[in-house]
């Protein structure tokens, strides 16, 4: 139980430096509102995260909850190609 928590960890440690990353580098002039909603919104995910994952601990079983995190993050991690394939548009077009 310990290694899978650890994993699950590891899976987030790494994809929130990235999105504050990208997010920085999307809205260059809006730097301080694109880093205040990125917090705002990550705060919101690591407060519900362990109840959502305590809920479906409940109603399916420890290890199939676990199960559905390595899941959710490959699910990420092909949003986050998916948005990096995305045209970026030009610096004249930001306001």
């Amino acid at each position: 139980m310990i290694a899978g928590l650890f994993f699950c960890g590891l899976g987030v440690a790494n994809l929130w430096p990235l999105s504050l990353a990208l997010t920085l580098a999307a809205a260059p002039r809006n730097a301080d509102t694109a880093s205040a909603r990125t917090q705002l919104v990550g705060g919101a995910f690591v407060m519900a995260a362990p109840y959502l994952l305590g809920s479906l601990s409940d109603h399916l079983g420890l290890h199939a909850a676990f199960t559905i995190e390595p899941v959710l993050i490959g699910i990420c991690t092909l949003l986050l190609l998916a948005g990096l394939r995305l045209p970026r548009p030009s610096g004249e077009d930001m306001g």
